[in-house]
């Protein structure tokens, strides 16, 4: 059993590596090749990539994880995964293309072009995040790491290379090309090709309030990571965007350790837990505390880390060791442990029968994001942002202690 989680999480960490650095690597390409500027056109397109990757997957790749783990065995059950996730991508494909044309025609937040190709790529990316899921549940993760490899690859080198010739058209075609190439990957290697007849699929939801419950708290996931670009582009130039996106991507890169360990722990957690939290032979408070113990030592030393290399990290980026960046980065360095333990115990909420409980705090979280952080970012620009993701990321750290005191 051991063994299975440990391989899971390597293939997972690798995985979510390659599609972090690939981010990070486009920041420094851009910053170096095309300019803050572009760097803070590119903030905004990320915001409506990622925007578009939530429509057509709503987020369900830990609930197909969860699912698909636990019905491992029951071709029908698997069957009807299948047939949810492909409902979900065309009801977010449908409210994809109407903001698309929104954004092109009424809003235009920049190039026709830029938006369309924005737009495609996150679409496709939504079928990329769901086939993940079904990976994670059959534990076939190489899978998944051996397609993000060969995006990274597919991605990267060119823009590393020819930056300033491609621009941001040409770096989300690459986008395009290296995830279509990966859905066929993962189609084409995994067990779900012979498990699956899609001729006989009927595109509906079975299960329509766990999904309800995980779509809602993937749209809260994607307002606490993606909303301040949002937000800001109301405020500031795009020179000072790019750099507190920036910092705010080198913090997101780090929160990926706790992210994807969590996330290969899914399946174990759901098989083993989930209906059985509680009882006289349980040892679930036992894992929790162990989980617990491993966040918080974990969440010490990358907060550390980031603190002491700001400068150096900041310079790496935008050659300038005593920018903004560096000073952003400070901040998030503080926010980075308590995030660390809430990913571990937001995970152990939604693989068990609690998931409720964390649906509840990310709404709540969510629209203290967005409605405190248009009136501190209208106030105090960047820092108050700032100051908002302070207190939701605190606030989510309290909320899930005491919801774990209390069960």
């Amino acid at each position: 059993m051991m063994g299975r989680i440990l391989k899971t999480s390597f293939f997972s960490v690798g995985s979510r590596g390659f599609m972090s650095a690939t981010t990070l690597i486009l920041t420094y390409a851009i910053s170096h090749g095309l300019g803050v500027e572009r760097l803070g056109v590119f903030s905004l397109t990320f915001f409506y990539y990622y925007l578009f990757a939530f429509l057509t997957s709503f987020e369900l790749t830990l609930y197909l994880g969860r699912e698909s783990a636990h019905k491992r065995d029951k071709e029908h059950e698997i069957k009807k995964l299948v047939e949810e996730s492909a409902a979900s991508f065309f009801m977010g494909l449908g409210i994809s293309i109407f903001i698309l044309v929104y954004l092109i025609f009424f809003h235009k937040p920049f190039d026709t072009s830029l938006i369309i190709v924005t737009g495609v790529s996150g679409i496709i990316l939504g079928i990329e995040k769901n086939q993940g899921g079904f990976l994670l549940g059959r534990e076939e993760m190489h899978i998944e790491f051996i397609a993000q490899l060969i995006s990274f690859i597919i991605v990267n080198i060119p823009v590393l290379m020819l930056v300033i010739s491609l621009d941001l058209v040409g770096i989300y075609l690459l986008r395009i090309a290296a995830s279509l190439l990966s859905i066929v990957i993962r189609w084409f290697f995994s067990g779900m090709r012979g498990q699956v007849a899609f001729r006989s699929l009927r595109i509906r939801f079975h299960n329509a309030k766990e999904i309800l419950y995980f779509s809602v708290s993937g749209l809260c996931y994607f307002i606490q990571y993606h909303i301040d670009i949002f937000i800001l582009s109301f405020f500031v130039t795009v020179d000072r965007e790019g750099a507190y996106f920036t910092a705010l991507r080198v913090f997101s890169a780090l929160c990926m350790l706790p992210e994807v360990t969590s996330f290969a722990l899914t399946p174990y957690i759901s098989r083993v837990y989930r209906q059985k939290e509680t009882g006289e032979f349980s040892n679930f408070k036992e894992f929790y505390r162990k989980l617990m113990l491993g966040g918080i030592i974990l969440g010490f030393l990358f907060s550390g880390s980031l603190f002491l290399m700001r400068h150096w990290a900041a310079y790496f980026f935008t050659r300038e060791a005593t920018s903004e960046v560096a000073r952003f980065m400070g901040y998030f360095s503080i926010l980075l442990f308590f995030r660390f333990v809430s990913y571990y115990t937001g995970t152990l909420l939604s693989a068990t029968r609690f998931q409720n409980i964390r649906f509840y705090i990310m709404i709540v979280s969510s629209i203290l994001m967005v409605g405190m952080g248009f009136l501190m970012a209208g106030k105090f620009n960047e820092m108050g942002i700032l100051y908002t993701r302070a207190v939701m990321e605190v606030g989510i750290f309290i909320a899930y202690f005491l919801a774990m005191r209390k069960l």
